[in-house]
Protein backbone atom coordinates (compact mmCIF):
# COMPACT_ATOMS: atom_id res chain seq x y z
CA UNK A 1 0.00 0.00 0.00
CA UNK A 2 3.15 2.23 0.64
CA UNK A 3 4.41 2.08 -2.45
CA UNK A 4 1.74 2.76 -4.36
CA UNK A 5 1.39 6.46 -2.68
CA UNK A 6 5.14 6.79 -3.01
CA UNK A 7 5.63 5.69 -5.98
CA UNK A 8 3.28 8.00 -8.19
CA UNK A 9 4.38 11.08 -5.63
CA UNK A 10 8.03 10.54 -6.72
CA UNK A 11 7.01 10.67 -10.11
CA UNK A 12 5.36 13.47 -9.88
CA UNK A 13 7.98 15.16 -8.07
CA UNK A 14 9.77 14.36 -10.88
CA UNK A 15 8.48 15.44 -13.47
CA UNK A 16 6.88 19.15 -11.71
CA UNK A 17 10.86 19.59 -11.70
CA UNK A 18 11.05 18.93 -15.21
CA UNK A 19 8.37 21.62 -15.42
CA UNK A 20 10.52 24.44 -13.62
CA UNK A 21 13.91 23.48 -15.71
CA UNK A 22 12.07 24.71 -18.81
CA UNK A 23 10.17 27.43 -16.65
CA UNK A 24 13.70 28.60 -15.42
CA UNK A 25 15.38 28.12 -18.59
CA UNK A 26 12.97 30.85 -19.89
CA UNK A 27 13.88 33.09 -17.35
CA UNK A 28 17.80 32.63 -17.27
CA UNK A 29 16.87 33.47 -21.47
CA UNK A 30 14.83 36.72 -20.48
CA UNK A 31 17.85 37.64 -18.19
CA UNK A 32 20.20 37.55 -20.58
CA UNK A 33 17.87 39.68 -23.02
CA UNK A 34 18.01 41.90 -20.78
CA UNK A 35 21.55 43.18 -20.58
CA UNK A 36 21.21 43.94 -24.46
CA UNK A 37 17.79 46.26 -23.34
CA UNK A 38 18.63 50.46 -23.04
CA UNK A 39 19.28 51.19 -19.89
CA UNK A 40 16.83 52.30 -17.20
CA UNK A 41 16.42 55.65 -16.26
CA UNK A 42 14.15 55.85 -13.37
CA UNK A 43 14.25 52.80 -10.75
CA UNK A 44 10.52 51.43 -10.46
CA UNK A 45 11.03 47.66 -8.81
CA UNK A 46 7.40 47.04 -8.66
CA UNK A 47 6.89 47.57 -12.32
CA UNK A 48 8.29 44.34 -13.00
CA UNK A 49 11.60 42.84 -10.92
CA UNK A 50 12.52 40.42 -14.01
CA UNK A 51 12.53 43.18 -16.59
CA UNK A 52 15.07 45.28 -13.92
CA UNK A 53 17.47 42.42 -13.98
CA UNK A 54 20.62 42.38 -15.29
CA UNK A 55 19.64 45.48 -16.65
CA UNK A 56 21.95 48.77 -17.15
CA UNK A 57 20.75 51.55 -15.66
CA UNK A 58 21.95 55.30 -15.05
CA UNK A 59 19.79 56.63 -12.05
CA UNK A 60 19.79 59.38 -9.31
CA UNK A 61 21.02 58.00 -5.83
CA UNK A 62 20.46 59.09 -2.57
CA UNK A 63 22.75 57.46 0.00
CA UNK A 64 22.60 57.44 3.86
CA UNK A 65 23.66 55.17 6.63
CA UNK A 66 26.77 52.49 7.19
CA UNK A 67 28.43 51.18 4.25
CA UNK A 68 28.15 46.93 4.70
CA UNK A 69 30.46 45.23 3.26
CA UNK A 70 30.36 41.92 1.80
CA UNK A 71 32.79 39.26 -0.15
CA UNK A 72 33.12 40.15 -3.51
CA UNK A 73 35.53 40.20 -6.77
CA UNK A 74 36.79 42.79 -8.51
CA UNK A 75 36.87 42.84 -12.40
CA UNK A 76 39.85 40.71 -12.92
CA UNK A 77 38.05 37.93 -10.77
CA UNK A 78 40.43 39.33 -7.22
CA UNK A 79 38.84 37.96 -4.19
CA UNK A 80 38.25 41.01 -1.76
CA UNK A 81 35.26 43.11 -0.13
CA UNK A 82 32.85 44.90 -1.95
CA UNK A 83 30.97 47.71 -0.57
CA UNK A 84 27.25 48.43 -0.18
CA UNK A 85 25.21 51.51 0.60
CA UNK A 86 22.13 51.55 1.64
CA UNK A 87 20.51 54.28 -0.89
CA UNK A 88 17.08 55.12 -2.64
CA UNK A 89 16.42 55.87 -6.38
CA UNK A 90 12.87 57.58 -7.35
CA UNK A 91 11.88 56.97 -4.00
CA UNK A 92 12.72 52.92 -3.51
CA UNK A 93 15.19 51.44 -1.57
CA UNK A 94 18.43 50.23 -3.61
CA UNK A 95 21.57 48.51 -2.49
CA UNK A 96 24.33 50.38 -4.19
CA UNK A 97 27.29 48.33 -4.95
CA UNK A 98 30.23 51.18 -4.79
CA UNK A 99 33.14 49.52 -5.22
CA UNK A 100 35.46 46.98 -4.06
CA UNK A 101 38.60 46.51 -1.85
CA UNK A 102 40.92 44.06 -1.03
CA UNK A 103 40.96 44.48 2.65
CA UNK A 104 37.76 44.19 5.23
CA UNK A 105 37.85 47.61 6.27
CA UNK A 106 37.41 49.05 2.61
CA UNK A 107 33.99 50.30 3.34
CA UNK A 108 35.84 53.06 6.22
CA UNK A 109 37.74 55.01 2.68
CA UNK A 110 34.57 54.45 0.83
CA UNK A 111 32.86 58.05 -0.20
CA UNK A 112 28.63 56.99 -0.43
CA UNK A 113 27.61 57.63 -3.98
CA UNK A 114 25.32 60.62 -5.01
CA UNK A 115 23.40 62.10 -7.62
CA UNK A 116 23.28 59.99 -11.16
CA UNK A 117 25.30 57.17 -11.54
CA UNK A 118 25.82 54.44 -13.66
CA UNK A 119 25.65 50.42 -13.29
CA UNK A 120 23.56 46.96 -13.74
CA UNK A 121 20.90 45.93 -11.56
CA UNK A 122 21.73 42.84 -10.75
CA UNK A 123 20.25 40.84 -7.48
CA UNK A 124 21.78 40.73 -3.77
CA UNK A 125 20.70 37.46 -2.89
CA UNK A 126 21.78 33.73 -4.71
CA UNK A 127 19.79 32.42 -7.20
CA UNK A 128 18.53 35.77 -8.21
CA UNK A 129 16.41 35.88 -4.73
CA UNK A 130 16.19 38.90 -2.15
CA UNK A 131 16.55 42.55 -3.10
CA UNK A 132 18.26 44.48 -5.89
CA UNK A 133 21.34 46.22 -5.74
CA UNK A 134 22.89 48.59 -8.15
CA UNK A 135 26.92 47.72 -9.11
CA UNK A 136 28.53 50.28 -10.13
CA UNK A 137 30.53 50.82 -13.18
CA UNK A 138 32.91 53.20 -12.25
CA UNK A 139 34.02 53.25 -8.45
CA UNK A 140 35.69 56.53 -6.55
CA UNK A 141 39.15 55.94 -5.47
CA UNK A 142 40.30 53.91 -3.57
CA UNK A 143 38.21 51.32 -4.50
CA UNK A 144 38.04 49.53 -7.77
CA UNK A 145 34.85 48.50 -9.70
CA UNK A 146 33.10 45.48 -8.12
CA UNK A 147 32.68 42.63 -10.70
CA UNK A 148 28.82 42.67 -11.43
CA UNK A 149 26.88 38.94 -11.25
CA UNK A 150 25.68 37.93 -14.80
CA UNK A 151 22.41 35.51 -15.79
CA UNK A 152 25.03 32.46 -16.10
CA UNK A 153 25.73 32.67 -12.03
CA UNK A 154 22.11 31.57 -11.31
CA UNK A 155 21.78 28.08 -11.34
CA UNK A 156 19.31 25.63 -13.06
CA UNK A 157 19.29 22.41 -11.04
CA UNK A 158 16.09 21.15 -11.74
CA UNK A 159 17.36 18.69 -14.04
CA UNK A 160 19.45 16.83 -11.09
CA UNK A 161 16.13 17.38 -8.73
CA UNK A 162 14.31 15.22 -11.50
CA UNK A 163 16.72 12.47 -11.77
CA UNK A 164 17.10 12.78 -7.97
CA UNK A 165 13.53 11.89 -8.09
CA UNK A 166 12.86 9.32 -10.63
CA UNK A 167 16.22 7.60 -9.09
CA UNK A 168 14.40 7.19 -5.70
CA UNK A 169 11.12 6.25 -7.71
CA UNK A 170 13.56 3.10 -9.40
CA UNK A 171 14.89 2.19 -6.17
CA UNK A 172 11.48 2.25 -4.44
CA UNK A 173 10.50 -0.13 -7.62
CA UNK A 174 13.69 -2.31 -7.04
CA UNK A 175 13.52 -2.97 -3.39
CA UNK A 176 9.52 -3.55 -3.73
CA UNK A 177 10.50 -6.50 -6.35
CA UNK A 178 13.33 -7.59 -4.34
CA UNK A 179 10.74 -8.01 -1.63
CA UNK A 180 7.99 -9.59 -3.60
CA UNK A 181 10.20 -12.05 -4.75
CA UNK A 182 11.41 -13.21 -1.11
CA UNK A 183 8.11 -12.89 -0.35
CA UNK A 184 6.65 -15.27 -3.11
CA UNK A 185 9.57 -17.74 -2.45
CA UNK A 186 9.08 -17.94 1.27
CA UNK A 187 5.11 -18.53 0.97
CA UNK A 188 4.33 -22.49 1.82
CA UNK A 189 3.81 -24.85 -1.62
CA UNK A 190 -0.58 -25.12 -2.56
CA UNK A 191 -1.53 -28.08 -2.70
Amino acid sequence: MTVALALPILVALGLWQISRMHWKEQVLAQLERNSALPPVTRFQPDAGRQDLLFRKARLDVSCDGPAVEKAGRNLEGASGYSVFFPCTSDGAPLLVNAGWGPRADSAAAATPPSGAVGGMIVPTGPDGGLGLALVLEAAEPPLLPSAPPGPETIPNNHRLYAIQWFSFAGILLVIYGLWLRRWVAQRPPQA
